[in-house]
This record gives structure tokens, sequence and C-alpha cells, in this order.
């Protein structure tokens, strides 16, 4: 084969392979529950079972889809003090994802890796859900970091503590707040506050007060989480009845 044949074969190849590894490197996201012939079994199920209340009379029905604790609890509900438990069964539907975890997980998740000490490499500095299709407890785990829900959060949350013994019933409020430095996938700057920015190398921080039950009222938490996943994570606590910082 003369030179110049020899050059176009070569180029030719290399054509070939690019759309072979960008197919190779695309990944499924989002993985859902059920797709296909099994969603078309469950929309078949729902016709007889969504609406329907589920008490300790007709649990048995639906043993197989409960985990053994909701069953249990279901079966003897005075365990927890309680003289019944009911939910009502609703329709499956998918959890939504924001635009910016599928494309944040989409390009960082096919080059995703542990090292030999099954920390994720480049820690802080990609975003996403490392790993869709988790083979192992640790990558599920770093999964769960993975999601910052929304990068930066806040939240009001209210509700009640019932003691099963007493069965008296107390209101507990939060304020919460919470900035993730690092893994960024929906607010700018993305995947991370800049370097220059966050010389402590945060990865997250998180501010919480208490605003209910009465002992508890300004009752306050400040954590702060490192991109080292060795160096343990700085908490301060403030307990308002005591007036003290620990």
């Amino acid at each position: 084969m003369c030179k110049k044949g020899y050059l176009l074969g070569v180029l030719l190849a290399i054509l070939i392979s690019i759309p072979l590894i960008s197919r190779a490197g695309e990944i499924k996201f989002p993985v859902y529950s059920y797709e296909g012939e099994e969603l078309k079994k469950v929309r078949e199920w729902e016709k007889v079972w969504v609406g329907k209340r589920i008490t300790t009379e007709n649990v048995d029905e639906v043993k197989d889809f409960l985990h053994e604790a909701v069953y249990k609890a279901m079966k003897n509900p005075e365990i927890f003090g309680a003289e019944s438990l009911w939910f009502e069964i609703v329709p499956y539907r998918p959890y939504n994802l924001s635009p910016g975890m599928i494309a944040a997980t989409k390009k960082y998740a096919p080059t995703s890796k542990l090292d030999e000490n099954e920390s994720l490499i480049g820690y802080g500095d990609i975003a996403g859900i490392p790993f869709p299709h988790p083979k192992t407890g640790i990558e599920m785990a770093w999964n769960f970091d993975g999601n910052t829900k929304g990068d930066t959060h806040h939240e009001y949350g209210i509700g009640s503590v019932v003691d099963c013994r007493s069965r008296l019933e107390r209101e507990a409020g939060h304020l919460r707040w919470e900035v993730h430095w690092m893994g960024r996938y929906d607010v700018p700057p993305l995947p991370k506050i800049p370097d220059e920015k966050n010389k402590r190398g945060i990865h997250r921080s998180f501010f919480m007060r208490m605003t209910a039950p009465v002992d508890f009222v300004d009752t306050a938490m400040l954590e702060i989480k490192y991109k080292d996943t060795h160096r343990e994570n700085d908490m301060w606590v403030y307990t308002a009845m005591f007036r003290r910082i620990r």
C-alpha cells in the first residue's frame, strides 16, 4: 500500500471509531424503576389497587410489596402506641430530576472512578450522580452524597413529635440553610465555587435553628464538611437553654 493510501486508511479508521467511542461513553440517566413491559404490568395492577386503603385487616394482601418493618408496624400498631395504622395506594410516578443534575451526570459519570481507598476521584471538581448504575454499596453512598437538592437549599420545617407511651404530642420546627460549595449542578458557578473564594476547601456548609418546642427555641447548629474526605467535619452547637456553644 502506498503512503497516501496508508494515511487515508488510518484517517478512515479514526473517523469510524469516533461515534463508537461516543456511544460507549454515553449513559442512561435517569434510571426508572419501571419501563416497557414491566411498567405495563404495574399499570394493570394499579387498575385494581390504586385508591384502596390498606389497614391491619387487609395488609396481608400487599405483604410482598412491603418492607418487613412496615408490615410489622401495620400488623401490630399497638407497638407504636396507635390503635390503627393505614396508608392509601397511589399510582407509580417517576421522581423528577432537575435538568442540571441530568446534564452533570451525563457529563461526569462516564469517567467516575474510585481510588484504592474507595474515595471518589475528582471529588468536588465534578457534579451529578457519579454511578447511575451502582454495583456496590460504596457507589450507592457516593450517589447519595452527589444529590445537592438544588446546590443552595433553604427550608422551614414543622411537624409533631409524639411520645408513644404517654401519647403526648409536641410541635417541632426548624429553619435550615444548606450551601454546596462543590459538586454543584443547578446554580452557577458550576461545578464549584472558584478556589480563590473557597480557600478552606469547604464542600458543604449547613446551618439550622430550632423554632419549636419552647425549650429548644433558638438552639442552633453549624456544620462544615470539607473536600478532604479524611478531614473530620467541623460542628458547633449552641444550646439556648444553657447559653453555651459546644
